[in-house]
């Protein structure tokens, strides 16, 4: 390991140790022996930004590019070439080096919207992203019919693992229940956001969490005759009861005790 890749592994070692997960690390830059930032962007550089997301980026970009009022310290006369690996926002002022061929049309939501059906999205604030925008073809536009549900998640979701999972299992029950909704989407985001951290307690309680709701939602629509689709793309967590694919001793003893109980619904 070269000795700039070690010093930054070390300094997030540092970070970890100090009680810093990745979603509460504070920034990190390298200095040299002076304390001055070893290679700081400066004016007329030309930078590449390679993230083929849209999430955070939008705000990292807009840092440099629309640097007034993204709410936090920046040079506000700092001017550099900017470029960006896909589109991030239509609105960007930067050069995109693989742009959208074509605008989406026709996504999910957007067909039932023109049918004259309604659509309701419940989801936390964490996740209200992935819901609005990006179900919607990349579009920052909410389709006729559209209903969007978000409460605020915790400011810790370490300390508060089971988030908004209650509140956004009360929310889809509702809206399951509700005739004039055609269509209702739900993201719970425990997996996700708890997930990358190494809390093993506070995953443990992340995924009871999302079980509970899973099977309430999933119980409702069974009652209702409403068909549930249950996806999940993220793997953080499984590691925590599955090794290399295979249960653990304490997840076959957790089965063996809910074997004697009255079956629920699973995700």
């Amino acid at each position: 390991m070269n000795p700039i890749d070690q010093a930054m592994s070390e300094a997030v070692r540092g970070a970890y140790r100090r009680g810093q997960e990745e979603e509460t690390m504070e920034p990190l830059c390298r200095v040299d022996d002076a304390g001055q930032p070893v290679g700081r962007i400066q004016d007329g550089d030309f930078v590449v930004f390679y993230d083929i997301r849209g999430e955070r980026e939008v705000e990292l970009t807009e840092a440099f590019v629309r640097p007034r009022g993204v709410g936090f310290p920046v040079d506000p006369e700092l001017a550099v070439n900017f470029a960006t690996m896909i589109e991030y926002d239509a609105k960007l002022p930067v050069k995109v080096a693989f742009p959208p061929e074509r605008r989406l049309k026709g996504t999910l939501v957007e067909a039932v919207s023109r049918a004259g059906r309604r659509v309701v999205k419940v989801t936390e604030t964490e996740k209200a992203i992935h819901l609005a925008y990006f179900l919607n073809g990349k579009q920052d536009v909410a389709f006729p019919g559209e209903t969007r549900v978000a409460p605020p998640s915790p400011h810790d979701p370490f300390a508060e693992p089971e988030m908004r999972s209650e509140e956004i299992a009360d929310a889809l029950i509702a809206a399951v229940a509700d005739p004039g909704a055609a269509l209702v989407v739900g993201n719970l985001p425990n997996m996700d956001v708890v997930g990358h951290g190494e809390d093993k307690a506070a995953i443990l309680r992340a995924i009871a969490a999302v079980d509970r709701a899973v099977g309430r939602i999933l119980a409702v629509c069974r009652r209702a005759g409403v068909t549930a689709l249950v996806t999940a793309d993220h793997g953080s967590v499984e590691h925590w009861l599955y090794r290399k694919g295979r249960s653990t001793p304490a997840t076959r003893r957790a089965r063996c005790r809910s074997s004697t109980r009255r079956p629920t619904a699973r995700a």
